[in-house]
């Protein structure tokens, strides 16, 4: 079941995609459950602050529209999208969501994987090279460039709901190794004392959009997150949480 969420003018939305004709009056966007620091919520399980969070307020300001925010499992974002019941979700990358019917925006920041370890590795051949045992993972993600370790054995997965957890069983000793984002790992443990990390990947991060909404909403959208990079506001916003 989907919870929702209202910020700014309450209405009551049904679940039917915008039609294209009308005026845009909402933003619907998406909360993942335990990805701060992306979305970070309250004890009533409400996003209240977050990366993403203060993206999606300060683009719904700028546009004048009611910010609505829908609980959607991590792995139906994108079958939510093509069905028309959220507009956009800004933390994706085209090669994680290959569908042709999507449309993107500019780049908005730098999504980097990073392994954390007891154990130091120069690079990433030594690390594709000697890696081995318990690697903590986060639910459903996709890691391609650990994909044949997972396959060979040499490394096992070990899901958790949320990096947090992850890097607190690496802590207490019962992991080998983690892999999570830069961002997670700069928002979650800033005593790093005894661990090294080494970048593994990275993406451009940008927003997806839903195929329902016209090329002049997309315009719209664009321009704002255009003006919000070179005016240094998603900087800003992007280390108020690391």
């Amino acid at each position: 079941m989907f919870k929702y969420y209202f910020f700014g003018l309450i209405v009551i939305l049904g679940l039917s995609p915008v039609i294209a004709a009308e005026p845009q009056k909402q933003l619907r966007v998406p909360h993942i459950a335990d990805a701060a620091p992306f979305m970070i919520i309250n004890e009533q399980q409400q996003p209240v602050a977050g990366l993403l969070f203060e993206l999606y307020q300060r683009l719904s300001e700028q546009l004048g529209l009611t910010l609505y925010i829908e609980a959607v499992p991590r792995k139906l974002v994108g079958k939510v999208l093509l069905k028309g019941d959220i507009d956009l979700y800004c933390n994706a990358a085209p090669e994680w969501f290959p569908e042709p019917e999507f449309r993107w925006s500019p780049p908005l920041f730098i999504h980097r994987d990073v392994v954390v370890s007891r154990q130091y590795y120069p690079d990433i051949a030594t690390f594709l090279q000697r890696a081995q045992g318990r690697i903590g993972t986060t639910y459903e993600y996709i890691y391609p460039t650990l994909s044949w370790l997972f396959q060979t054995g040499r490394l096992e997965r070990v899901d958790n709901f949320s990096p947090r957890e992850s890097l607190r069983l690496l802590q207490a000793g019962l992991l080998d190794t983690v892999v999570v984002s830069e961002l997670e790992l700069n928002y979650f443990l800033h005593d790093r004392q005894g661990l090294s990390s080494l970048v593994i990947a990275q993406d451009e991060i940008r927003c997806i959009y839903a195929p329902h909404l016209s090329d002049s909403q997309i315009q719209q959208f664009n321009a704002q997150f255009s003006n919000m990079v070179k005016r240094g506001e998603l900087i800003r916003i992007i280390e108020k949480y690391q």
